[in-house]
């Protein structure tokens, strides 16, 4: 079988997608910084110790891929495989930085750019580049892509008429969830202010398709399908009234359950978290990203530009994150022993003293 469903393009299906890791391989090199690129190798990092992501690489990507120039899936696959057999030497993301404006054109080399900003506009590269090597695209299949079967999900959003409790309901997919951490001490205080009902009264009554008037009504966003691979970005940079960045630390679980939140629970609703992106600095402008990535055999790891260090769980879940990635589980438990609770909420380690990595350890810059 293969890492995504064997009739790609033409029906492609979710729930074809490996999970696991189909090659297991130690942990590969860093990559180089030659110009404030910390954002691009913590981005390209993080990928490449996304099993889904490269399970479909490694088995698929070359027999649908008629890219005649820069290729993201076709440079992802070049790098894991050079990362992985470096002799320790770290390797040089040379396609990403040489084409970064063809990736995101306002983006500019040398200059701190911001990681999620990155990933998105990657991602939309790596969708854009495989409809156009379709002959033609049917306006239905345009969600359907091996970027959407991975990353993809599906928001609902239910508005209640508060008169005759008719129900509207609206999709809209998803690549990744924008979480505010403003005062929350949790990712899942942030889930719950994500779904969290709204009133639409005065200026924003709702027009109810049965009454056919303007009435009172609430609005609730819930997950409808979710993602194979779950991306959280924690809104930590403010713009307008306030201009920096929110530092709180906000506690996040090495197994994560979205039962709580989610409409639909047919597809699993479990992850366990795989790789961490962290901004180290006081706002979007200054600062500098590493992240930390769970290897093929469990173990974690600091990847800090050139620097591959091993590090423990409880470093990682202490760490000020900006992005996190969890992947979900083909089974009802996740492998582990911090199960989140039914309501969403979940075990901690304890968050006081000093964390120890099991190697040198490597601090951000």
């Amino acid at each position: 079988s293969s890492g995504i469903n064997a009739e790609w393009p033409l029906r492609p299906g979710k729930e074809k997608v490996d999970l696991k890791w189909r090659q297991k391989r130690s942990i590969g090199c860093g990559l180089v910084n030659p110009a404030n690129t910390c954002y691009l190798n913590s981005t390209l990092q993080c990928l490449l110790y996304t099993p889904p992501l490269i399970n479909y690489l490694l088995i698929d990507h070359k027999k649908h891929c008629r890219s005649g120039g820069f290729c993201v899936s076709c440079g992802l696959l070049q790098l894991y495989n050079a990362v992985h057999s470096s002799t320790g030497s770290p390797c040089r993301p040379s396609s990403f930085i040489h084409h970064l404006k063809l990736i995101a054109k306002h983006f500019c080399y040398g200059r701190q750019e911001d990681a999620h900003e990155f990933l998105v506009h990657l991602r939309d590269k790596m969708i854009q580049q495989f409809l156009n090597s379709l002959p033609r695209v049917d306006s239905s299949k345009k969600d359907t892509t091996p970027a959407h079967a991975v990353f993809g999900g599906k928001l609902v959003s239910t508005v209640t008429c508060s008169q005759c409790s008719y129900q509207s309901h609206t999709n809209e997919c998803f690549l990744g969830l924008g979480l505010d951490v403003r005062h929350s001490e949790t990712i899942q205080h942030s889930f719950n202010k994500l779904c969290k009902k709204e009133t639409l009264s005065g200026a924003n009554t709702y027009k109810c398709e049965k009454c056919k008037r303007s009435v009172i009504a609430t609005k609730q966003f819930s997950i409808d399908e979710a993602p194979n691979v779950l991306v959280l970005h924690l809104k930590r940079f403010q713009f307008g009234g306030f201009i920096g960045k929110l530092k709180n630390q906000i506690r996040f679980p090495e197994h994560l359950d979205i039962a709580n939140w989610t409409r639909n629970k047919s597809c699993g609703t479990r992850y366990s978290l795989y790789a961490v992106l962290v901004h180290a600095g006081s706002s979007a402008q200054c600062g500098h990203y590493y992240c930390f990535v769970k290897s093929h055999n469990g173990s974690w790891h600091c990847m800090n530009d050139t620097s591959v260090n091993t590090c423990s769980l409880q470093r990682v879940l202490q760490s000020e994150a900006y992005l996190l990635f969890y992947c979900r589980n083909e089974g009802n438990e996740p492998s582990g022993s911090q199960v989140p609770a039914s309501n969403g909420h979940a075990s901690y380690p304890a968050t006081n003293g000093t964390s120890t990595a099991n190697g040198h350890k490597e601090e951000p810059k």
